[in-house]
Formats: C-alpha cells, sequence, structure tokens
C-alpha cells in the first residue's frame, strides 16, 4: 500500500523560533564583560595550577634525592672506607649528584665531586639574554599572585657541622636554580653524614 505522507512542506503551521536562553535577557556589553570575566578567571586558576605544578616536582625531586642518598648511604657500609672516595666519585659521575661524606666530627671524608671536572656552573642572572628575564618576571608574578614564600638563596654549603640530620630541602640559586638537598645519618657504630 502506498505512502500517506507527504512530501511536501507544511507552510500552514508556525516555525518554532530558537532559543537565545541567557543570552536574550543579557545586552551585547554584558556578555561582553562576562567573556572578559571568564577569561581572567581562566588566567588565574593557571597561575594556581602552574604554581602547585612547580611543587609537585620539587617535592618530587626532593624525594628521589632522599631515596638516593638513603641507597647510597646504605651501599657505603657494605663497602671498605679506603673505597668510599672512589664510590662516591663513581656514583656522582654516574649521577650528576653531588654526594659528600662527613664524620661525626664535621670532617669531610669523601666528596663525590672533588675529582677532576665541575659538574655544574651557577650563571649571573644578569648577564643572561631578555628571554630568560621575562621568565624569572613571570615566575615572580606567579608567586606574588599565588602567595608563595620563596626559600633561601643558596649561599653555598655548609659545614658538615652544621649540616641538619635526616632532612631533605630546596633552596635557590642566584640565576633562580633549584638546589635540592637531602641528608642523611648512618646508623652504625660510628656515624656518617652523607650529603
Amino acid at each position: 500500500m502506498p505512502s500517506t505522507r507527504s512530501t511536501e512542506l507544511d507552510t500552514d503551521s508556525p516555525k518554532a523560533e530558537p532559543s537565545l536562553g541567557l543570552s536574550a535577557r543579557m545586552s551585547l556589553r554584558q556578555r561582553i564583560f562576562a567573556v572578559n570575566i571568564i577569561a581572567v578567571l581562566l588566567l588565574a586558576g593557571s597561575f594556581f595550577y602552574l604554581d602547585s605544578y612547580r611543587k609537585r616536582l620539587v617535592d618530587e625531586r626532593t624525594n628521589s634525592v632522599t631515596i638516593e642518598a638513603e641507597i647510597v648511604l646504605a651501599s657505603l657500609s657494605r663497602i671498605a672506607p679506603a673505597d668510599h672516595a672512589t664510590y662516591l666519585a663513581s656514583v656522582s659521575r654516574k649521577t650528576g649528584t653531588r654526594f659528600r661524606l662527613a664524620d661525626r666530627a664535621g670532617v669531610i671524608l669523601a666528596d663525590g665531586w672533588q675529582s677532576d671536572v665541575a659538574r655544574f656552573a651557577l650563571r649571573d642572572p644578569t648577564r643572561e639574554p631578555w628571554q630568560r628575564n621575562v621568565a624569572r618576571w613571570l615566575d615572580d608574578v606567579i608567586e606574588t599572585i599565588a602567595d608563595r614564600t620563596e626559600p633561601k638563596l643558596f649561599t653555598g654549603f655548609a659545614p658538615p657541622a652544621k649540616w641538619p640530620t635526616d632532612t631533605a630541602g630546596w633552596s635557590l640559586a642566584p640565576d633562580r636554580t633549584h638546589i635540592v638537598w637531602a641528608s642523611r645519618r648512618s646508623s652504625g657504630s660510628k656515624p656518617l653524614y652523607l650529603m
């Protein structure tokens, strides 16, 4: 049986107009203002996201250095004391991490970077290209907005007698490079401190 439906357009029924919803009740000025407010809120939210992301990265690096220190200290307990300096130099060369070993009196027994070449150089911020200055300025803006306090500036390692025991942390170099450190104390009969 043939279909009874018509294929012609129905021109007699009223056309449904699209609903504009919220935008129909707002003027153009209010809509532009709302879009701009949303953009500013997204920008502010990205500052907080970047700050928390950077904090997580620093925390992960601090945890990593702490684990490295514990592993190296455990390894040192199985190595003859005469071989400590050679072992620390080897581990430092492979990982790029500086390991220093001191006794209870604060005398440095071994330094993994005491060998041949310097492992890093701190840059002078005044001689950096303008892009670095812009990056540092943005970093300061993010920290100001996120209300984050800066750690103290790195001025060099303290003498071993003043090393904190079984702790980790970080500080900023003059070029705003993060210096991450961990200090561990051995539990043997002759305590050794590794930083």
